[in-house]
């Protein structure tokens, strides 16, 4: 059973990496935080708690720790409420409502936005 609190530290470590909006962390880097907290192998439960802990600390991950089984997966870090945040959401959650979000934001890479509206 995993403790409340018990990936705190583990979490401070990774969100630490972290130097702007965003930093991608390898599947042993995630097992090396584990191990941080006591656990000698990661599994899903123990990811899944671990990204919590993240998120009490204000950083989501991509894809989300507790999903992956692959040891060559990478995970994508990045801060809530943040130009990246709304990047991921548009992406993972297809439909009408963000597909009009993604134009916006290919209409303004691509320098067409008008900044005045």
């Amino acid at each position: 059973m995993v403790g409340p609190g018990r990936y705190a530290k583990s979490a401070a470590h990774l969100k630490a990496k972290i130097e702007a909006a965003f930093v991608s962390v390898s599947y042993a880097e995630v097992t090396e935080a584990l191990r941080m907290a006591g656990d000698q192998r990661s599994t899903r439960q123990r990811r899944s708690a671990l990204e919590s802990a993240l998120s009490d600390l204000g950083v989501r991950a991509y894809p989300p720790l507790g999903t992956p089984e692959s040891e060559t997966q990478s995970y994508r870090l990045f801060h809530h409420e943040t130009v990246v945040a709304s990047l991921v959401d548009i992406l993972k959650t297809p439909g009408e409502e963000s597909d009009k979000k993604l134009a916006e934001v290919v209409t303004k890479v691509k320098g067409l936005w008008d900044w005045a509206r």
